[in-house]
């Protein structure tokens, strides 16, 4: 570590933006990397760049930062209409609707765009809940309803879902004012669609997409590594993950990805701190 002298001690938020990372040679040398190994060293990335640039004597009575690896793409060579913005925004098995509200928020403000054309929802299983799949259907059909309000002010035009099985799908689709429209299925879980939900994605028009995003994106061990390797361990203590957004912006008519980016917060309790 740097210095056993905290950077930021007092700080209970810490946001942390990697910017573009198309262009990134290091994350092109190694293509068959996990996603949460991409993550990581995405993150870490992100922490060496930006802790240079801060004043750390006022960073001792932060108390809510923001770091970003470089200026964030805002796709100026493209116009709006030739780009289609992508969001999977990961949470934890416990959240709250300000967390959704501040993570759709927050990527609208980072990408710079008054829209998203789809965003897609991932909840982590908590493996305690006695019927995992009503705990996951009433998680879900709460962030549902925070989303739609997304749709309805124009800011998100459609919403899709992470590892729903064919009954969690169709509960959704019955609940929702806001319809479904993509449903990803982990590769892990299921080498062939199940035809029951294949034929209910048919009949009500939702595109069905494989995806090998593990269970949980980033796990408190991950962020608490990524932490460690720079910074002091008190620095490290007590932080939760509250979200996770992963973006993507393809050029319409070329079907290329112009940028591609992750944004995570983590909260922590400083009164609980050593």
């Amino acid at each position: 570590m740097a210095t056993e002298i905290p950077v930021f001690p007092k700080a209970g938020k810490l946001t942390l933006h990697t910017g573009n990372i198309v262009n990134w040679d290091r994350l092109k040398r190694n293509p068959s990397q996990s996603p949460t190994d991409e993550l990581k060293e995405c993150l870490t990335e992100t922490l060496c760049s930006w802790l240079p640039t801060i004043n750390r004597t006022d960073a001792q009575y932060m108390t809510s930062l923001k770091g970003c690896n470089r200026v964030p793409e805002n796709n100026s060579t493209y116009n709006r209409e030739t780009l289609k913005y992508t969001v999977k925004l990961f949470l934890p098995s416990e959240f709250s609707s300000q967390d959704v509200r501040e993570a759709i928020n927050q990527v609208l403000v980072e990408l710079k765009t008054d829209f998203v054309e789809t965003v897609l929802v991932s909840i982590t299983e908590d493996s305690n809940d006695d019927d995992p799949h009503m705990a996951m259907v009433d998680k879900m059909k709460a962030l549902w309803e925070v989303l739609e309000t997304f749709v309805e002010e124009n800011k998100v035009l459609t919403l899709g879902s992470s590892d729903l099985n064919t009954e969690g799908l169709q509960d959704l689709y019955n609940i929702s004012k806001v319809k479904p429209c993509i449903n990803q299925v982990n590769l892990a879980s299921c080498c062939v669609m199940p035809p029951e939900m294949t034929e209910f994605a048919k009949q009500h028009d939702i595109q069905l997409l494989t995806h090998n995003d593990p269970k949980e994106m980033l796990p408190h061990k991950v962020f608490h590594d990524v932490l460690g390797e720079i910074l002091t361990e008190q620095d490290t203590q007590l932080w939760q993950p509250l979200w996770l957004i992963r973006y993507s912006v393809v050029v319409k008519s070329r079907g290329i990805i112009n940028a591609k980016g992750y944004i995570a917060m983590a909260t922590r309790d400083i009164k609980l701190l050593k």
